[in-house]
């Protein structure tokens, strides 16, 4: 954190009420422990009352309402802001950017509040206007971010604006802010300068071929996906991350081929160069409860048994196992809600017994992402057995040789996702992709 490690720049009003740095750091980590919206307003006005109006206590406000959604009070510290004529520096003008951001959803929802757009983007033009920020990259940046969430013409065209500004004034610009920018190319579609861009190796980094292959994964274009992960990681040798990974293998699940999903994922852990977490657990679990309703062999079953298991690990205790990373302590409560939803759901199905009715497809779409946001949710509602998905020869390596243990998940090295060869379709995709 950024504004709690080293003293603000003030403006000429904030040195007339410059108080001790230690009783203002107390305050800064005071508003940063705020478990309330109402808690943190009197935090503030206390503040006030003694005169400490400093510009990093309004960034330690606006961190944590980004932090903690709440949209109202974010509001209201920006109203005191203002009202107290104090300047915040780019540190808080970058935090205020991206608190902005954060609160583009309520806590526990996905999808940005389409109420929110226009007095969120209002909001960081102001902020923006009033920092003159198009000499700082830092700041670009988070502008940028906010653009790509917002998805409307009107934050398309502020982001152009905003480059521009940059452009004209000369900002130097270094990966990152080119990544962002990048980005936000790809989530308006601007796919010839996208490709124009990628071009330059200075910009390539596993961080963006992540983030652009999570765009196309959105719109279920798979074409687009696969020539990303083409041109970065066979043409320009970026080499994957976790996130990467991720990506590829959430474009592949919403656009119905979950058996591509296991093996991207399957491919990753082969290649030791990610784990399985609470982020990517779950999809991988709603992948291979998919393929198993559409094809129900032994193989399958084992499969899904198996990881189930194994993955427990990552949800229910505070110890690394093998390469599995735990994560409980920053999953949110929607993950292991939507993770005890598939293991409810997968124990359902597994264990009815033969002869028994089983539930149709869209039955066993348990997490937020399979249910409302892949092709198989808006497609036919299959029954189980239907071997209604593509088939790929020899994408999923046998089950001896996968790293789904009882202990953990390892890695082993090897290529896997190699042997796909001809594929046909039965319901979604064309099945087969590069």
């Amino acid at each position: 954190m950024l504004f709690l490690a080293s003293p603000s720049k003030h403006s000429k009003s904030n040195k007339a009420h410059h108080t001790g740095f230690a009783k203002v750091g107390q305050l800064r980590m005071n508003l940063k422990r705020c478990r309330s919206p109402a808690a943190l307003m009197n935090l503030l006005n206390d503040a006030l009352q003694e005169g400490i109006i400093e510009s990093s206590i309004f960034s330690a406000a606006m961190q944590t309402c980004g932090y903690r959604c709440w949209w109202q009070t974010l509001q209201k510290v920006r109203d005191v802001q203002l009202q107290t004529h104090v300047e915040l520096d780019s540190v808080g003008t970058s935090i205020g950017i991206t608190a902005i951001t954060g609160n583009l959803r309520s806590e526990g929802l996905f999808d940005v509040l389409q109420e929110r757009k226009e007095p969120a983007l209002r909001m960081a033009k102001d902020l923006w206007q009033e920092a003159q920020a198009w000499t700082n990259p830092v700041v670009l940046s988070g502008a940028l971010k906010l653009c790509t969430q917002l998805d409307c013409p009107a934050g398309w065209q502020w982001g152009q604006q905003i480059w521009q500004q940059s452009e004209d004034a000369g900002m130097e610009k270094g990966p990152i802010t080119y990544s962002t920018y990048i980005t936000m190319l790809e989530k308006y579609g601007e796919f010839a300068e996208v490709d124009r861009l990628l071009d330059f190796d200075e910009h390539l980094s596993p961080v963006l071929l992540g983030a652009l292959v999570d765009m196309a994964g959105r719109r279920q274009n798979l074409a687009r996906a696969d020539a990303i992960w083409e041109k970065m990681v066979v043409e320009k040798k970026v080499q994957p991350i976790e996130s990467s990974y991720n990506a590829y293998a959430r474009a592949y699940l919403v656009s119905g081929d979950p058996e591509m999903a296991i093996a991207k994922m399957e491919e990753m852990l082969e290649r030791s160069v990610g784990h399985f977490t609470w982020i990517n657990a779950k999809d991988h679990a709603q992948a291979l409860l998919i393929l198993y309703h559409s094809m129900p062999t032994d193989d399958n079953k084992e499969r899904l048994q198996r990881f189930l298991q194994s993955s427990q690990v990552i949800f229910a205790t505070g110890q690394q196992t093998g390469g599995a990373r735990q994560q409980m302590d920053s999953a949110p409560r929607t993950a292991v809600e939507e993770w005890q939803k598939l293991c409810d759901g997968a124990e359902d199905l597994l264990q009815r017994p033969e002869g028994a009715e089983k539930p149709p497809l869209h039955e066993v779409l348990l997490t937020w992402r399979a249910s409302s946001k892949s092709r198989m949710a808006m497609g036919p509602n299959f029954p189980f057995a239907g071997d209604y998905l593509p088939h790929h020869e020899g994408v999923l390596k046998p089950l001896s040789a996968t790293a789904y243990l009882s202990n953990g998940f390892s890695q082993r090295s090897g290529e896997n996702g190699k042997g796909q060869g001809k594929g046909r379709s039965n319901g979604y995709g064309k099945g087969q992709h590069k």
